[in-house]
């Protein structure tokens, strides 16, 4: 071994364990950012339920409009029926 890789080999300490209490420190702050995370994302969780319900609400509303042209209950009119496919097809697609 050269001279330089021998003093630095030696230089070093030895690895000392933290402390118990900035473990404990450590730790609950690791606790707290977990908890913020968890909070961040049940929120983003009911973001996604309701969009979810409006997507099945669009896909429901186009299919009964659909159905209601068909049927005769409303007069077949081009713009309502475009409507109505996009709705079931956005709702669908906004669903998953």
């Amino acid at each position: 071994m050269s001279q330089s890789q021998t003093s630095s080999a030696q230089s070093h300490e030895p690895f000392e364990e933290p402390s118990t209490l900035d473990n404990v420190g450590e730790l609950r702050e690791e606790i707290l950012q977990i908890e913020a995370e968890i909070e961040e994302l049940a929120e983003r969780i009911e973001r996604c339920r309701k969009i979810i319900l409006l997507a099945k609400a669009a896909a429901i509303a186009g299919g009964v409009l659909i159905l209601a042209i068909i049927i005769g209950a409303i007069k077949f009119d081009p713009t309502v029926m475009t409507g109505a496919i996009g709705a079931v097809v956005g709702g669908m697609v906004v669903f998953g």
